[in-house]
């Protein structure tokens, strides 16, 4: 009861502190005006897209946690997407989006190295998928932006490479990692045996979804 409660007011918290900042900004006739006079088709079309992006994100965590054999429920994990993507939304740098690691081994149950897993994977499949949005940019907007072509283009290019490596890399990365770290004395107690633990989990959950053909 008393960690229920607190997840209400932490939660009430977030909600206020938001509101507060955006009207500090902004009055609650601008809001109101913006809300009546905008595009109702656009807004529509938009919050389509938002949501069905937001389901298909869930399906792609979904299908990485079935590779460890963890299923959750569809609609809770589609709660949990929603809360981090306001997370990911209101701090920088996307640090915002680690939030689903912390709610969906509180609250639904699922152990840490399945749930990195998941999120890592999902992370660098999103930014994996910028580079063709980018290079589609650079055919249709590039005039209208006033940035050349290539530009973007080569762009595209690199953030495709670097992520594809990345993701390529990152289990042998993590398999050196683990000799470094067994390699020393401090590995076998304290923060040195649970850092290994935790990565040694996390690779596994890695290796079979690799072999699961995600």
């Amino acid at each position: 009861m008393k960690r229920k409660t607190l997840y209400v007011g932490l939660s009430l918290l977030v909600t206020i502190g938001v509101f507060s900042f955006i009207f500090t900004h902004v009055s609650l006739r601008e809001v109101l005006d913006l809300i009546l006079n905008c595009n109702r088709f656009a807004l529509g079309i938009f919050i389509v897209l938002s949501l069905l992006m937001s389901l298909l994100r869930m399906w792609r965590y979904r299908l990485v946690l079935n590779t460890s054999g963890y299923h959750p429920s569809s609609t809770a994990l589609y709660l949990v997407v929603l809360v981090r993507n306001l997370f990911s939304d209101l701090l920088p740098a996307r640090i915002g989006s680690l939030v689903y690691i912390y709610i969906i081994t509180n609250r639904l149950g699922i152990p840490f190295a399945p749930a990195t897993s998941s999120f890592t994977l999902s992370l660098l499949f999103d930014i994996i998928a910028i580079a063709p949005m980018i290079l589609v940019a650079s055919l249709f907007c590039a005039a209208d932006i006033g940035i050349p072509p290539w530009i973007l283009t080569a762009g595209a290019a690199v953030i495709g490479a670097i992520s594809l490596a990345a993701l390529m890399a990152i289990t042998p990365t993590l398999r050196t990692t683990i000799r470094l770290i067994t390699a020393s004395r401090r590995s076998q107690q304290g923060f040195g045996k649970k850092l290994l633990a935790a990565l040694s989990s996390f690779q596994i959950e890695l290796e079979r979804a690799r072999e699961a053909g995600i």
